[in-house]
């Protein structure tokens, strides 16, 4: 996960919490762009292994749902294994340019608060007000799915016997 996307994450609207970007939870990574559904628009995609079911992922699932920042969702298969992806859009009043993020001290603490404070987010947000981030952060690529042929098949019809 990049620094650009733990610095918008906190800020989507709805039941986001910091559990959801966790192992256990499915979490795999996130990316701002999929070159096999490009766009411009600035997005973050959470990337979750469709693979995993329990509760939680149902739960989760439920939540991101009713997220008024979700935009879309989709399976994508990498490598033989299905991923499950939410794209966010990016808050505008975060003050995104580039990869430039300008944070007011509310936003500071609301990012800090939602990923429990580590040391290297600590360090950065404590000082600058301006923020410069990796924006370019790409998915990898889908498998190549070879197109569908349906073998015909010839029904013979039986002969009463006599």
């Amino acid at each position: 996960m990049s620094t650009f996307e733990k610095l918008n994450i906190p800020f989507f609207e709805g039941d986001i919490q910091s559990i959801d970007f966790t192992a256990a939870a499915g979490f795999v990574d996130s990316y701002t762009s999929d070159p096999d559904r490009p766009s411009g628009d600035n997005d973050i995609f959470l990337v979750y292994d469709d693979r995993l079911r329990n509760d939680y992922v149902t739960n989760r699932a439920v939540r991101f749902d009713k997220s008024r920042s979700l935009k879309r969702k989709y399976v994508k298969v990498i490598n033989n294994i299905p991923y499950y992806i939410y794209v966010f859009c990016v808050k505008p009043g975060v003050g995104n340019t580039n990869g430039i993020v300008h944070l007011t001290s509310e936003q500071k603490v609301s990012v800090l608060q939602f990923w429990n404070f580590p040391k290297e987010l600590v360090k950065m947000l404590v000082g600058d007000s301006s923020i410069a981030t990796e924006y370019t952060h790409s998915m990898p690529l889908a498998d190549y799915a070879e197109g569908y042929s349906e073998e015909g098949f010839t029904i013979q019809k039986e002969e009463a016997s006599s």
